[in-house]
């Protein structure tokens, strides 16, 4: 009786494996396995600048602030940086502003500067709207 309850167990987990792998995708087609994600090929890599490392206050930084494929970037007055400002609570502010702004407003932002793959992030403490042109 023993030898016919485990050649059962054997034959229905067999089975079962043979539908599952007819059924799954192979194991590399999924997502989040296998090789690390590549950025997609229309995000534009953002500009690394070494005088801006981790942890680094910046005070009274003055530049604009546009939607780039969905996130907010700083782009300073003074260089050819520009920096993916991260999410909180001051930045949800700033879109606010931005959404009942009609003309270029240049902002003056207080931030911590975050690197990560590469490239500079900021986390807005302050923003202040320094002038619309």
């Amino acid at each position: 009786m023993r030898f016919l309850f485990v050649w059962v167990w054997e034959l229905s987990f067999f089975v079962t494996l043979a539908i599952c792998s007819t059924i799954l995708p192979a194991q590399d087609n999924l997502p989040g396995q296998g090789a690390p994600p590549q950025r997609l090929q229309t995000q534009q890599q953002w500009d690394f600048n070494p005088e801006y490392r981790e942890g680094k206050e910046v005070q009274k930084l003055r530049g604009s602030i546009r939607v780039v494929e969905d996130r907010y970037v700083f782009f300073p007055q003074a260089g050819a940086y520009r920096f993916v400002l991260l999410e909180n609570l001051n930045l949800e502010r700033i879109a606010r502003a931005m959404a009942e702004a009609t003309l270029d407003v240049v902002w003056e932002v207080d931030a911590e500067v975050t690197e990560f793959s590469g490239s500079n992030y900021l986390l807005v403490q302050r923003a202040q709207i320094v002038s619309a042109e």
